[in-house]
């Protein structure tokens, strides 16, 4: 996206893609005004069990295409996944993974890579989870409900 406007900060409640969805705005610093933006972001992990044990990883999908794809892709990526291994005991797995992370505006005012409209922002190094809850696990699609539905 080409536009003649400056970058700028993002508002609480944007999604930034590659960052997340801000979700606060923090002064952590008694003396200079240094600003934390927290974003919530997501990513889907595909994981086979058996049993009810993880067997397997097989990777892990972020939102690069857009807020909430990750999962689509994931759920796409484990039916493939399905059909490969064919008759298994392997179950397929897709987790939903939601965390928070501090980050500040990069100093030098250039445009985020994926979302020009936005200034880039940088990962600190040490307490990027400062004081944030922990990251969120969600089971969200297994194939033996995929397969008992189709049945």
């Amino acid at each position: 996206m080409t536009t003649s406007q400056p970058v700028r900060l993002p508002k609480e409640g944007e999604y930034v893609r590659m960052y997340g969805r801000l979700i606060a705005i923090e002064d952590v610093t008694p003396k200079d005004i240094i600003l934390d933006y927290i974003f919530e972001t997501t990513e889907a992990r595909i994981e086979g069990w058996i049993n009810g044990k993880l067997v397997k990883n097989f990777g892990v999908f972020n939102n690069f295409y857009g807020e909430g794809t990750c999962v689509d892709h994931a759920v796409k990526h484990a039916r493939e996944l399905m059909k490969e291994y064919g008759e298994s005991n392997l179950e397929f797995v897709v987790i939903e993974i939601t965390k928070r992370v501090r980050m500040r505006p990069d100093p030098s005012e250039r445009a985020n890579l994926y979302a020009k409209e936005f200034r880039a922002m940088h990962s600190l190094q040490c307490g990027s989870r400062w004081n944030l809850p922990d990251e969120k696990e969600e089971v969200v699609w297994r194939s033996s409900q995929a397969i008992e539905r189709t049945q």
